[in-house]
C-alpha cells in the first residue's frame, strides 16, 4: 500500500522571542509546521522553545544561535541548518533593529543597514538551495510603511549615513532598502521557485515600540497600538494565503498587496543597491579568517 502521509513543512524563523516572533511562532505550530528558530540569545531562545513546547508538546522545534549582524555568524548557522533539513518552505526575517543614535556594525555598516538589509540577504541567499528543494517556498521580509517617510533611497550612504533621524532616517532608508532589494532579486528566485514579499505587520505593543529609537510621538499613542499577534497574524497571511498565489516581488500592507515606492521600482536604484551589496559581501569575505 502507497504511504499518503504529507512530509512536514517547515518554516524558519529570526527572532523567535521577540513579540511579533513568539506570536508568528505560534501560529506555525499550530498550522503543523515543523519550526527552526533563528535567535541571537541562546538563553532566550531555550526559554521561548520550552514555552512553545509546553503548549504544543509534540511540536518539533530547532534552534539555531546567530547574530543577524555578522555575516561570519550568518554562514555558519546557515551550514548547520542545511545539515538539518532537506526542504524549507517558509522563510520569515523578523529581526530587526531600531537604535536611538548612530551605530556600527563590527565591519563598520550602519547597523540598521547591517541587520534590516544585509542581514536578511545573506540568510536568504545561503538557504537557497533548501528553499529550492521545496519547489514552492516563501521568504517574508517584515517591511515598515516608516519607508514611505523617505522618497529617495540613499545607496551611497547607506553603510555609513552622515545624519541620524529616529525612525525616519537610517531605519526608515533600511527598509526601503530590503523592498528594493527583494523586488530586484525575486525573478532570479521565481526561476528556483522561490518566492519574496515584504509585509507591514503595522504598529505593535512591542518593545521595539516603547524604545528610545522611536521618537516621542510614537511611544505616546504606542498604548493604542494592537497587540503582536494581530502583526503576526499579517506576517503568517503573507507567507501562507493563497490570495497572493504566485505573486512575487511585493509588498503587503493592511492585508493587501500595495503600490512599492517608486525608488524600489526603479532600475537605476535597483543596481546601484545590488552593486553596494555585492561590495559589502566581498569585504566580508575577505575579511573572513
Amino acid at each position: 500500500m502507497k504511504n499518503t502521509t504529507k512530509k512536514p513543512r517547515t518554516a524558519a524563523i529570526t527572532a523567535s522571542y521577540s513579540g511579533l516572533g513568539f506570536e508568528l511562532s505560534r501560529l506555525l505550530l499550530a498550522n503543523g509546521y515543523h519550526l527552526i528558530c533563528i535567535d541571537r540569545n541562546e538563553v532566550k531562545s531555550a526559554e521561548t522553545r520550552q514555552k512553545l513546547l509546553s503548549e504544543y508538546p509534540q511540536a518539533a522545534i530547532s534552534s539555531v544561535i546567530t547574530n543577524m549582524a555578522s555575516p561570519t555568524s550568518i554562514t555558519q548557522a546557515s551550514e548547520k541548518i542545511l545539515k538539518m533539513i532537506d526542504e524549507l518552505h517558509l522563510l520569515f526575517h523578523v529581526a530587526g533593529a531600531a537604535t536611538a543614535q548612530k551605530q556600527l556594525s563590527d565591519r563598520g555598516n550602519e547597523l540598521h543597514f547591517e541587520v534590516n538589509t544585509l542581514g536578511p540577504i545573506a540568510l536568504t541567499k545561503a538557504l537557497r538551495p533548501v528553499l529550492s528543494a521545496s519547489s514552492n517556498a516563501v521568504v517574508v521580509a517584515v517591511g515598515s510603511s516608516a519607508m514611505k517617510m523617505t522618497k529617495v533611497l540613499n545607496v551611497a550612504s547607506l553603510a555609513n549615513p552622515s545624519t541620524f533621524r529616529k525612525m525616519s532616517g537610517p531605519y526608515a532608508q533600511s527598509k526601503l532598502a530590503i523592498t528594493t532589494a527583494f523586488v530586484a532579486m525575486s525573478e532570479s528566485y521565481k526561476a528556483d521557485n522561490i518566492l519574496l514579499r515584504i509585509v507591514d505587520p503595522g504598529p505593535s505593543k512591542t518593545a521595539m515600540s516603547a524604545s528610545d529609537a522611536m521618537p516621542w510621538f510614537v511611544r505616546l499613542i504606542r498604548r493604542w497600538f494592537p497587540l503582536p499577534h494581530i502583526g503576526a497574524q499579517k506576517i503568517f497571511s503573507a507567507g501562507q494565503s493563497k490570495k497572493y498565489g504566485t505573486e512575487t516581488g511585493i509588498y503587503i500592507e493592511r492585508d493587501a498587496i500595495a503600490k512599492l515606492p517608486s525608488a524600489a521600482i526603479d532600475r537605476a536604484t535597483q543596481s546601484a543597491l545590488m552593486t553596494l551589496i555585492e561590495e559589502c559581501e566581498q569585504a566580508s569575505s575577505k575579511a573572513a579568517p
